[in-house]
């Protein structure tokens, strides 16, 4: 995946990545109500609308992330985490920029999932540069 211009481009980016990553888009699933992957070998990603835009190509990234990354066995946080720091680092890999308030969301997202483990008794901790 290459991206010398991303004006007008995110469309393009993100159906090569489909295509890289042997990605399945299903829109009309019955599962769950927002945009999530399933890490069971199908390599589908739901709900995810496709947009000319960063943010719908930055969750399109952070989904296939989670089905890229090996996060048996990880916390739901150190999933979301590492999800996010694949998109980030496939996003600099094609010479997108990281902007500062879409990685704010997602940081606050992992903070918030971290935190909900902690109130459920998580004991381990976890390394992440994403959280606050």
């Amino acid at each position: 995946i290459s991206c010398v211009n991303p004006l007008g481009k995110y469309t393009e980016i993100q159906n090569e990545a489909i295509r890289k990553y042997e990605i399945v888009v299903v829109n009309g699933s019955k599962c769950w109500k927002r945009t999530h992957a399933h890490c069971d070998g199908s390599r589908r990603v739901c709900k995810w609308k496709q947009a000319e835009s960063y943010a719908s190509t930055f969750t399109l990234f952070h989904e296939i992330g989670h089905i890229e990354a090996n996060i048996k066995g990880m916390l739901r946080c150190e999933e979301e985490s590492t999800a996010t720091q694949w998109a980030i680092d496939r996003f600099r890999e094609i010479g997108l920029p990281i902007k500062r308030r879409t990685l704010n969301a997602y940081k606050r997202y992992i903070t918030m999932t971290f935190n909900r483990g902690v109130r459920r008794g998580m004991k381990r901790r976890i390394k992440s540069t994403l959280l606050n």
